[in-house]
C-alpha cells in the first residue's frame, strides 16, 4: 500500500496500514478525513500510546502464546509510573524489518497495568524483538540500542538469558 483511498469513507471503522509505504502526512490527512477511524500505521507510537498511563512492568517466565499461567512465575517487577516511563522512553522499532514472525511464544514476557489492570502483555524473543498479540499484526524488530537496554535490563534482574542470546549472536555474526 502506497496511497490511501481519496474519497471518504464514512463507515471505516479502523485501517492497519502497518509496515507499508505510506508516509505520515498522507496518513495524517487520511485521520483528518476520517476522525471515526482508527489507522494503525506505525509500530513504536502505537506501543507508546498503548502505554500512556501504565503504572506496573511484570516480567514473567513464558511467553505469549501456549500460557500456563498456573505454571508461569513472576520474576520481577517494578511499580510505579516512573519505572514505566524509563522503559517506555527507551523503546525503538525498526520499522522497516518489522512484520515477522518468529515460531517461538517468546520469554519472557512483560505484562503492563494500570492500577491492578493488565493493559498489555509483551512477549520477548531471542533478546531482539518483541510480540503483542492484540497490538501488531507480527513482530517487531527492536532497535539494536532498545534490545542491548531490554537485555541489560533483564539481566539487571537476573534474568541473563537474553544478554547471553545476544552476545552469542553478535559472536556468530564475527
Amino acid at each position: 500500500v502506497d496511497t490511501l483511498p481519496a474519497k471518504p469513507l464514512p463507515k471505516l471503522a479502523k485501517l492497519h496500514v502497518m509496515s507499508t509505504q505510506l508516509v505520515d502526512e498522507a496518513v495524517g490527512e487520511f485521520r483528518k478525513k476520517h476522525p471515526k477511524c482508527t489507522v494503525y500505521h506505525r509500530w513504536e507510537p502505537m506501543l507508546v500510546e498503548a502505554l500512556a498511563g501504565a503504572t506496573r512492568i511484570r516480567v514473567r517466565s513464558g511467553g505469549t502464546c501456549h500460557r500456563n499461567i498456573a505454571r508461569e512465575k513472576t520474576l520481577f517487577e517494578e511499580k510505579g509510573a516512573a519505572a514505566v516511563k524509563r522503559f517506555v522512553d527507551a523503546i525503538g522499532i525498526d520499522e522497516k524489518q518489522s512484520g515477522f514472525h518468529c515460531m517461538c511464544c517468546g520469554d519472557p514476557s512483560f505484562e503492563f497495568y494500570k492500577g491492578d489492570e493488565l493493559i498489555l502483555t509483551l512477549g520477548f524473543h531471542h533478546g531482539r524483538s518483541l510480540r503483542w498479540v492484540d497490538g501488531w499484526p507480527g513482530d517487531a524488530m527492536m532497535t539494536d540500542a532498545f534490545a542491548r537496554h531490554v537485555s541489560n535490563w533483564l539481566a539487571e534482574h537476573g534474568i541473563e538469558g537474553p544478554k547471553k542470546e545476544r552476545e552469542a549472536e553478535s559472536e556468530r555474526e564475527k
